[in-house]
């Protein structure tokens, strides 16, 4: 009778478990399920926008024949205007150089040969047009000396497409003896008068530039305060080789030093003869002086460095 029990508890046991079971299923294919149809794509729905009314075309305001004559008239003085504005050239608004004035007939002659008989020079017609400062016409002007030509009071001539006008030397009054030995006189007194003041502005000159090529006072204090600079150390300085318990020089350091001084003294002699000749050879071949030469190149001299000879012992 136990047996028979335990084995009726064991099957509805089991008959439990196999209930909770299925339930289990049931409820994981639901879920499975549930969750499917969350997270398939729902079918998106098409908007419809709602239609606009169509605007109502107004139709524009009529003009009236009044105010488009009041427009055309209000714009008929602006382009009036800007026609004026138009119209007017640079070389209109700006002022005109005033014309020399013009001489007249009768008194054009009269001018031209007493300019001729002062001056008593030989001019084209465009030199004596410019020299009346174009007080005559160009076409008058012609006229008017060929016809003081005629007249034997000017004598012209021509050499190619120049035309030459002068005075008639045979109308000039002939100066007597004594005036012509006046005249004379006088160009030996402003000829000597000429000569002094060339010889006065020569002076002149040379004492300028000897004025000019002297050092100025500035610079001559300061060379003299650089000059007594040096003295003072100089002084310093043997008056530290006077003093008695100075160590001498060995004759072996003394030695040394001559022989190296005497080294460079050779190498500088050698090589300044070598430089002198190929400067020397380039002025002959240029047809320059050596001094040019020596600029063109850039050498400098031992001159010009302050070395007016080559130091020796």
């Amino acid at each position: 009778m136990q047996n028979h029990r335990e084995d009726s508890e064991d099957e509805a046991f089991d008959a439990g478990e196999a209930e909770e079971e299925n339930d289990e299923e049931d409820f994981a294919g639901a879920s499975d399920e549930s969750d499917l149809e969350e997270l398939a794509p729902k079918p998106k729905k098409a908007r419809v926008s709602p239609k606009k009314p169509a605007a109502k075309k107004t139709p524009p305001p009529k003009t009236t024949s009044s105010s488009s004559s009041v427009v055309r008239k209000t714009a008929a003085p602006k382009t009036a205007a800007a026609n004026t504005t138009k119209g007017k050239s640079p070389a209109t608004s700006a002022k005109k150089s005033p014309k020399p004035k013009l001489m007249k007939a009768e008194d054009a002659e009269a001018a031209v040969l007493d300019y001729m008989r002062k001056t008593n020079r030989p001019y084209s017609l465009l030199n004596v047009f410019e020299n009346m400062h174009r007080a005559i016409a160009k076409p008058s002007l012609t006229k008017l000396l060929d016809n003081l030509v005629a007249k034997e009071e000017l004598v012209s001539k021509t050499y190619g497409k120049a035309k030459i006008y002068y005075m008639n030397q045979n109308n000039l009054p002939v100066p007597s003896e004594e005036e012509r030995l006046a005249i004379e006189e006088q160009i030996k007194t402003v000829t000597s008068e000429c000569t002094a003041s060339e010889q006065e502005l020569k002076s002149a000159e040379a004492t300028l530039s000897g004025i000019t090529s002297q050092i100025s006072d500035a610079d001559l204090d300061a060379a003299l305060k650089q000059l007594e600079e040096e003295a003072a150390t100089l002084e310093t300085k043997v008056e530290t080789l006077d003093q008695p318990g100075r160590v001498p020089v060995s004759p072996g350091r003394k030695d040394a030093l001559k022989r190296k001084f005497t080294k460079y003294r050779t190498a500088w002699v050698a090589r300044k003869r070598i430089a002198m000749d190929g400067v020397n050879q380039i002025a002959d071949g240029m047809e320059k002086k050596t001094k040019a030469v020596l600029d063109l190149v850039g050498m400098e001299t031992d001159e010009e460095a302050g070395i007016k000879q080559v130091p020796t012992i």
